[in-house]
């Protein structure tokens, strides 16, 4: 009885994780493709899932129009660079906070960095667009990293903390008794054991700057440009290009597609990983 309540269980549970992927899979799929279908089955009043006759005109289009791949590397450049950045400082605040003897202190200051990011974006964008002008900084990619870099850093911090605290720090005794000093191994010892966690949180802090819309909008105009902010300007008054808004919605998830496959297992070992204590 006990086999057939679990073989049972087990089949229910299956179809429940495959309905609910179809829930959030369709409206990809829908996309995905509506992009190869001619511009009038994409807008037609008798819509089908699959395209009646195959086309790539939706993308011969949308690369027409404008300079995708200008505005891909923008987005790509401000995401990679300030998710470096921000594994590079966060990581070594959160070695401090996890190893801090008074933890009053540190909760002190996690909780300080969790109200810094669950500030609202809308709340600093049109500050921020003052001072980009002012600091002689807008329409460079330059502002755009570090915005990214300091709105990841209560994030990746919060992440390795977690991840610091389940590493046994009889390790990191043992090497300074064999001569290492703290930096030698934060980066030799500590760094290479907290692997899986740096690589989930680099994914996940990519996430963010790579999704980015408003700031974005806010901050650039045409040389730095992202391309969730191209996007949206095939949204006019007088017109809605939705056939390549398609193919570049397409083209723009490529990217973080390939990332999550292939890093799928560091993100799953890495959010569950850190809540271990070790």
């Amino acid at each position: 009885m006990k086999k057939k309540k679990r073989r049972l269980s087990g089949k229910v549970n299956f179809l429940f994780c495959m309905v609910m992927l179809l829930i959030f899979v369709f409206p990809y799929l829908n996309i995905f493709f509506s992009s190869f279908k001619p511009p009038l089955q994409v807008v037609s009043t008798s819509p089908t899932f699959f395209p009646k006759t195959w086309t790539l005109e939706n993308y011969s289009e949308a690369f027409g129009k404008m300079n995708l791949f200008r505005f891909f590397k923008n987005s790509f450049i401000s995401s990679s660079v300030s998710t470096v950045l921000a594994l590079a400082v966060g990581s070594m605040a959160a070695y401090a906070i996890s190893r801090l003897k008074g933890r009053k202190i540190a909760n002190s200051f996690l909780t300080f960095t969790l109200f810094m990011r669950i500030i609202p974006l809308i709340s600093i964008a049109i500050p921020m667009f003052s001072i980009s002008l002012s600091a002689g900084l807008y329409d460079k990619i330059i502002l755009l990293i570090a915005f990214y870099t300091a709105f990841q850093l209560p994030f990746v911090i919060w992440m390795m903390q977690s991840f610091f605290d389940s590493l046994p720090e009889e390790i990191e005794e043992a090497a300074m008794v064999d001569g290492c000093n703290t930096s030698q191994v934060f980066t030799k010892i500590v760094l290479p054991m907290a692997g899986t966690g740096l690589a989930s949180t680099a994914i996940l802090s990519f996430i963010m700057p790579w999704n980015d819309f408003l700031f974005a909008l806010f901050v650039t105009g045409t040389k730095a440009k992202t391309l969730p902010v191209a996007l949206s300007e095939l949204v006019t008054a007088f017109e809605v290009s939705l056939a390549p808004m398609t193919a570049i919605a397409v083209f723009f998830s490529i990217p973080l597609i390939i990332l999550t496959m292939f890093l799928q297992k560091y993100i799953i070992n890495g959010m569950t990983a850190g809540g271990v204590k070790g």
